[in-house]
């Protein structure tokens, strides 16, 4: 007999808010997902058959089980090779998604001095990792983590800022995180004016975890680059002289631009 009556619906109240490296940890999960799974089922697939004709050959049945077998090894082989290329995508992931977390973490202390933090802001097909909001204005953070090898002197690595380039040991950093952050410090201060009419700066940063970052001038440069340590003093150490009540205005408003974004993500998913 049917159940009449109204509908449950959650307690929870107000928007959830994303946690740091979030669309991070949700790419690994779909990378595994959508990866590894064809070669589980291949590889069982081809072990299976083998398996039944070896059955097979087992009475006098007559079977020729070597052209099984040898297409069986063909797929163990390809999937050994495939597999070992998502797992190095995998812990390329998720030595980002880590380090979004740590950013994260040691943000969190610039809570104690009134600042507002949102994590894994989600835009067009991207997303802002980190956005702080204060009286020293408002910041967009991109973090970058790359895995480093000490040398055998046992030096700390570090990565070089000389003007638009960044190099690591003498060699220019693959992709351009400068121009990354640029473009999503734009996008931000585009999103901010659509939302509260205002045009509002935005610095962008980009942050290397675990890295000594050599860069003579920091403030000077259009885009800051530091490490988790040395941007928490940057930020607490800038005079932007954002009004409380205009931060109180753009955090709301990003909360919100996060909660409506992530209703019609899950629209789509009850459709």
């Amino acid at each position: 007999m049917p159940i009449s009556g109204p509908r449950p619906t959650s307690p929870l109240r107000g928007p959830i808010l994303r946690q740091a490296g979030q669309s991070l940890d949700e790419e690994l999960h779909r990378h595994w997902s959508d990866e590894l799974d064809p070669i589980i089922v291949m590889v069982m697939v081809a072990t299976v058959l083998a398996l039944l004709e070896w059955a097979r050959w087992a009475w006098p049945l007559g079977p020729h089980p070597w052209t099984i077998t040898t297409g069986a090894l063909v797929v163990w082989w390809w999937g050994i090779r495939r597999a070992r290329r998502i797992r190095a995508t995998g812990e390329r992931i998720r030595l980002g998604r880590d380090g979004e977390r740590q950013v994260g973490q040691i943000l969190e202390a610039l809570r104690g001095d009134g600042f507002a933090l949102i994590h894994d802001l989600p835009g067009d097909d991207f997303n802002l990792d980190h956005i702080v909001i204060g009286y020293g204005g408002v910041f967009v953070i991109e973090t970058k983590t790359r895995s480093r090898t000490p040398d055998r002197a046992g030096n700390q690595s570090r990565i070089v800022v000389n003007g638009d380039q960044l190099t690591c040991e003498g060699r220019p950093l693959l992709g351009d995180a400068l121009g990354q952050a640029k473009a999503e410090a734009r996008w931000l201060e585009e999103l901010l004016f659509k939302l509260l009419g205002e045009k509002i700066p935005v610095q962008p940063v980009v942050v290397f975890p675990g890295w000594f970052i050599d860069c003579e001038r920091p403030y000077d440069m259009p885009v800051w680059v530091c490490n988790p340590k040395g941007l928490v003093t940057f930020i607490r150490n800038s005079r932007a002289g954002l009004s409380a009540g205009l931060q109180g205005r753009i955090q709301h408003a990003l909360t919100e631009h996060v909660h409506l974004r992530q209703q019609l993500l899950d629209d789509r998913v009850d459709r």
